[in-house]
């Protein structure tokens, strides 16, 4: 019963979300449902690196919440069961984890940016140029 109740709401939460992405989409749009390019803007390797990066991050710190309250309510309903306490413990400290990696990812594709810029010409190989003048 819980599980089918579960179902139903992830359904029709799912289907709510559709509705709300496609009317935002609608009023930047001619009125088909078009997905905006999310790599206008990016020149260069570092650019690639620190957009995903940040994609990265910000997906972990929204998804970090609801992991942390599954793994609470796991803790909470336990009843005294060992292992739902355990299993609850390790979704808290895995998301955590996750989290964490995710904030160093997001630093290290920065400093890259930060050790690699850009070369002033913007062609298709000024990255190799550039690797073989440093060299």
């Amino acid at each position: 019963m819980k599980k089918n109740l579960f179902s139903k709401i992830l359904f029709f939460s799912t289907l709510a979300l559709f509705f709300v992405f496609e009317a935002i989409l609608a009023e930047e749009s001619t009125g088909f449902f078009t997905i905006p390019n999310p790599l206008t803007g990016i020149n260069s390797l570092p650019d690639l690196l620190q957009r995903v990066a940040d994609f990265i991050r910000n997906l972990a710190l929204i998804l970090m919440p609801l992991f942390i309250t599954w793994g609470g309510l796991k803790i909470i309903t336990a009843g005294g069961n060992a292992e739902s306490v355990k299993k609850g413990r390790e979704i808290i400290v895995w998301t955590i984890i996750g989290v964490i990696m995710a904030l160093v990812a997001s630093v290290i594709a920065g400093v890259i940016g930060e050790l690699f810029p850009a070369p002033a010409e913007a062609g298709r190989y000024s990255y190799l140029l550039f690797i073989s003048s440093v060299i």
